[in-house]
């Protein structure tokens, strides 16, 4: 199964978009970036359990993925410090995913995995289009 997350987006390209409507944009962000944070965590436990109790055999797949989560991350923290904005609503691991989602039978975590990469797919989805609609506008607004 390829799981690829096309990065339409460049530093240059997001920090554009803050010239229009800053104060909403700055809130959409930081949302989105709450929301790929979380998203983040879950992906990190779909890794290690991969890695520890599987043969590894999507390791690859997930760890691009990881890294590509990573990379968008750091793409939209350097956005908002560009508009003297802040990410102010960290992540936590213990909150987004507690203690009983990360030890559960290995038939849980297959069912729970799917679950994390089947929501995944549809965040990314949705982000894509929702940004590209957002350029868009941006682009052809006078």
């Amino acid at each position: 199964m390829s799981f690829y997350v096309p990065c339409l987006f460049t530093f240059s390209s997001i920090t554009s978009l803050f010239s229009c409507c800053v104060f909403q944009l700055t809130d959409i962000f930081r949302n989105d970036y709450h929301k790929l944070s979380v998203v983040m965590i879950f992906i990190e436990q779909v890794r290690w359990d991969e890695e520890t109790y599987e043969n590894g055999q999507f390791l690859t797949t997930l760890n691009g993925i990881f890294q590509n989560l990573k990379s968008l991350l750091c793409v939209m923290s350097n956005a908002l410090r560009t508009q003297d904005a802040e990410v102010v609503d960290f992540a936590n691991r213990s909150e987004a995913m507690n203690q009983r989602y990360r030890t559960m039978s290995r038939a849980d975590n297959h069912d729970r995995d799917y679950i994390i990469m089947r929501e995944s797919y549809k965040l990314f989805g949705n982000l894509i289009l929702k940004y590209a609609a957002l350029k868009d506008f941006l682009s052809s607004s006078p």
